[in-house]
């Protein structure tokens, strides 16, 4: 069994998304990312790290085997909320956010079946 998922999405491609990606580029994963910025998703695809860019994560959630969170703190916040509806069973959920306690919380929150 491979240590990493196989397929990661990365929610948020600005520095800490983008950078992540950069280290997964060899890593034998799909890695998928979003982003609401069309220049933000502009640039990350012609860096060509991606197998899949979109801006709406419940394009990629039903597929995701491990979701980071590298957006702004209350973007972050707001999919953490629809997570419950949303996630697929087993979902693991990784916070990149500079701050922490609002996103504890609502992690805190989330049912165990994730």
């Amino acid at each position: 069994m491979s240590a990493l998922p196989e397929r990661i999405t990365i929610f948020g491609l600005g520095l800490m998304g983008g950078s992540l990606a950069q280290a997964l580029a060899d890593a034998p994963v799909t890695l998928c990312g979003v982003d609401a910025d069309p220049a933000t998703r502009k640039q990350a695809a012609a860096a060509a790290l991606f197998d899949q860019i979109t801006d709406s994560v419940a394009d990629l959630l039903p597929r995701t085997d491990l979701l980071i969170l590298a957006a702004p703190v209350r973007a972050n916040l707001a999919l953490l909320s629809d997570l419950p509806r949303t996630a697929p069973a087993g979902l693991a959920v990784l916070d990149l956010s500079s701050t922490k306690r609002a996103i504890l919380a609502a992690m805190d929150a989330l049912p165990d079946t994730l």
